[in-house]
């Protein structure tokens, strides 16, 4: 398979630490500041599908563990993941029929999707084994990175012998076997610099029952191409509001060099000047539209020093003046009702000029 369709930088959604994020609020502990903490705006909750850089995803999990006072909250949420929660358990074709495919389709996502993990999966006679290569960057420290994928393995296998693991057929390594949660660690754990579990070949062969809840045409749109412009213009709107809308910064929440971002982009046709700048035009659109902030404000969210130079950017943008815009978009909205207050002129803002 081409690897080149797929973006070089991580990619994930906040659906891969969901059980985490439940667990937390049985706690009382307020996601949405986890989010603030991370430089995102508690909206990132509305939508757990929508597609990120892996590294503020990955961060925001950090920051929940830090919260949570959980030794092994990287293992527990590796344990309660299902596979079609993971993206690299999501990529390439349709081969989770056995486990077998399925840890081939990991190996293959993790190198498809640019994860922070690099796995091989290799037959020597009776025994199979899956180790990592190396691990790329990420928020997470290498040995929690350990603990969280050998247990969102460890808990496949159980579920496709449906029954205990043996520990006398698995020779398990991870970083720090502390972080492990009871069960895991019981079954023998050695450590290592990096993580592999070795067991019987046989095991390849075990049907690994997909989720009954996820239709087909689910998995087929998980397996598309990664749009990477778009993965940027969720972020870029998830921070328009904090003025974090730098190269720099940018590429620091991916995980990546400005340099390395910007050739991602290219590779996609587009460039982050014109994503900065589309995400700065939709969020003065909506904000002026509703007429929740003054300009004053909204220029000073998207990092204007006066109203003067964020209203010769945005007459640039849409062709029209802060205060024109404001109106027409008065003049098109059509009479609210209870239902539809939260959309508050959603439908009818006039487009972004191409800039």
């Amino acid at each position: 398979m081409p690897f080149s369709k797929y973006t070089s930088i991580p990619v994930l959604s906040m659906r891969s630490i969901e059980p985490a994020l439940q667990d937390l609020r049985r706690r009382g502990v307020d996601i949405g500041d986890c989010c603030e903490e991370a430089g995102l705006s508690p909206e990132v909750m509305e939508n757990l599908d929508l597609l990120l850089p892996a590294y503020i995803v990955n961060k925001i999990a950090a920051i929940c563990a830090a919260r949570s006072g959980n030794p092994t909250y990287f293992s527990d949420l590796g344990a309660k993941l299902h596979c079609e929660e993971w993206q690299p358990s999501r990529a390439g074709p349709d081969r989770n029929l056995t486990l077998g495919g399925f840890l081939m389709t990991v190996s293959a996502g993790s190198l498809e999707l640019g994860n922070a993990l690099s796995l091989s999966l290799v037959i020597e006679d009776r025994k199979a084994l899956i180790a990592d290569q190396g691990t790329g960057r990420t928020a997470w420290s290498t040995e929690h990175l350990d603990a969280f994928v050998v247990s969102f393995l460890l808990s496949r296998f159980r579920r496709s012998l449906g029954e205990p693991l043996d520990p006398a057929c698995l020779m398990i390594r991870v970083g720090d076997p502390k972080l492990l949660i009871p069960e895991f660690r019981a079954l023998g754990v050695m450590s290592g610099n990096s993580f592999s579990i070795r067991f019987p070949a046989e095991w390849l062969g075990l049907a690994l029952e997909p989720r009954p809840d996820v239709r087909e045409d689910s998995r087929e749109t998980r397996r598309q191409e990664v749009d990477f412009a778009q993965v940027i213009r969720n972020y870029l709107a998830l921070v328009a509001e904090k003025s974090e809308m730098t190269a720099e910064d940018t590429a620091r929440m991916c995980g990546v060099t400005p340099r390395e971002l910007r050739e991602e982009l290219a590779s996609k046709g587009t460039s982050l000047i014109e994503l900065i700048e589309e995400a700065k035009c939709d969020y003065a659109r909506k904000k002026i539209a509703t007429g929740a902030k003054s300009m004053t404000e909204i220029g000073m969210d998207l990092g204007y020093a006066s109203v003067a130079t964020f209203s010769r950017s945005f007459k640039r943008w849409t062709g029209t003046s802060p205060r024109d815009f404001r109106k027409r978009s008065i003049v098109n909205a059509p009479p609210l009702t209870d239902d539809v207050e939260d959309q508050t002129h959603k439908e009818h803002l006039p487009p972004c000029a191409p800039t």
